[in-house]
């Protein structure tokens, strides 16, 4: 067996400004975990780890998926500023039998913090939360199974994943104190060939159907449940050993009407052992509008979202 542990500490401000309120909140923002890793023989590993963090308010929704989905607000219209922890536990197991290229992965994992439910709303654009105010008592459990299994002859590699996710948050919807129940179901598969040459290709598609249910301390309960589809195809062209190229097809169908379709290309390019060049492409094809369903408190109802229709992102990054 093997240890691990790790710690990285910083400090961050927060401020909010807006409808004539500010708040402002300072804290310091640290990740620490614990880590074990046990192999029983070749073929075999389990690891557990153990993880506590502390981040800025909202800091994973400012991403360009955030911003594709209508979520790439910070704070996510919430004037209260609460810094987001999070405390985690994570199982693996992991079996390989190299004869026949294949391997399954079971993956359980619970968490415990103030901000559950945004971290999961980021998967599952077709749903948006209005006002959500940071309270403690959330918990989140996983779970997921994936199997893998390549295909000499096909020079392809076939993998089948299922996963469940539960959540139960304790959230205030306009300052009014509820109880929430998130259930979700997914089922992916992936198709990727490898062969010698340049170029190379994969398709994946994903299904999910969520549940939920919202019990407010003071009126009706509210439920609703709808499926989602996700699908994209990719080419990978490896130029050489510094200079690497894929295009993306993205296809997302949140509901029967309300679907987007989109075009990504993606280039990267290593300049000597420590440098490196990335650019992103992102071209919107089809519907610039789409609309989420939102609830809070003993109400339902639809807002619509302005996807970005295009953008350029270039990243320099130095190892050293």
């Amino acid at each position: 067996g093997a240890w691990g542990l790790g710690l990285a500490i910083g400090y961050g401000q927060a401020r909010a400004n807006g409808h004539g309120a500010e708040d402002h909140a300072d804290a310091l923002v640290y990740r620490v975990y614990a880590g074990y890793t046990r192999s029983f023989g070749p073929m075999r590993q389990f690891s557990v780890r153990l993880q506590s963090s502390q981040d800025m308010p909202a800091a994973s929704l400012f991403h360009p998926s955030g911003l594709l989905s209508g979520q790439g607000t910070v704070l996510d219209g919430a004037r209260d500023i609460r810094f987001s922890v999070t405390h985690s536990l994570q199982a693996s197991y992991l079996f390989n039998n190299l004869q026949r290229g294949a391997s399954l992965l079971v993956m359980a994992s619970g968490s415990t913090g103030n901000c559950q439910y945004n971290m999961a709303l980021e998967a599952y654009p077709a749903f948006t939360v209005m006002m959500p105010l940071a309270t403690d008592g959330n918990r989140n459990l996983s779970l997921q199974l994936k199997g893998e299994r390549y295909f000499k002859s096909l020079r392809s590699k076939f993998s089948l994943q299922l996963s469940g996710l539960y959540l139960e948050d304790h959230m205030a919807y306009n300052r009014l104190m509820s109880r929430n129940r998130v259930s979700n179901m997914r089922i992916q598969s992936r198709w990727a060939s490898v062969f010698r040459g340049m170029l190379n290709g994969e398709v994946s598609t994903s299904s999910w159907y969520t549940t939920n249910l919202t019990v407010p301390d003071s009126g009706l309960s509210t439920r609703f449940s709808q499926w989602q589809h996700q699908g994209y195809a990719k080419l990978r062209l490896a130029c050489s050993e510094r200079l690497f190229m894929a295009v993306q097809y993205n296809g997302y169908r949140l509901s029967e009407e309300n679907y987007f379709q989109s075009l990504d290309a993606y280039v990267k390019w290593t300049i000597g052992a420590a440098w490196s060049l990335a650019l992103y492409g992102h071209n919107l094809l089809q519907s610039r509008v789409i609309e989420q369903r939102q609830f809070s408190v003993n109400a339902q109802s639809s807002q619509s979202f302005v996807l970005v229709p295009r953008y350029v992102m270039a990243r320099i990054q130095c190892q050293f």
